[in-house]
């Protein structure tokens, strides 16, 4: 029974880093300005890209225009990010919800005021990924 009890005790250590990254905190991440997404090229190399994030109804957002990360995500949606001093292992997903889009752009507008204005001029039609851990 003592060598079942270890086996499932060690198992669950294992697992310990995994659960850990079951939920994230996006409204702990709220006020940040500016993240670097990881995605990886066509052939594998990493890119980092300096992007904002915004947190709506607490989950995470990033949203893009015609760069390469967008590209990247949208064929892998397997992404880091890093926030301040913390690497989070996330899925990025296309949101398609017209009532999603709304709130997500209306709160990057909040966010970023005039700079998100002058940023849809030049990016024409983003990109909305939402954000989970995986």
């Amino acid at each position: 029974m003592t060598r079942l009890l270890s086996l499932a005790l060690a198992s669950l250590l294992a697992l310990a880093p995994f659960v850990a990254r079951a939920d994230i905190d996006w409204n702990a991440h709220k006020d940040v300005e500016t993240i670097v997404i990881v995605t990886a090229d066509e052939d594998g190399t990493p890119r980092d890209t300096t992007i904002w994030l915004c947190v709506v109804d607490g989950k995470g957002y990033v949203r893009g225009g015609s760069g390469r990360w967008v590209g990247n995500t949208a064929r892998n949606g397997d992404v880091k990010l890093r926030v301040g001093e913390s690497e989070l292992v996330v899925h990025a997903t296309k949101v398609t919800d017209a009532a999603e889009i709304e709130r997500v752009t209306a709160a990057y507008h909040e966010k970023y005021g005039f700079s998100d204005t002058l940023a849809g001029i030049v990016r024409g039609e983003p990109t909305i990924f939402r954000l989970a851990p995986r």
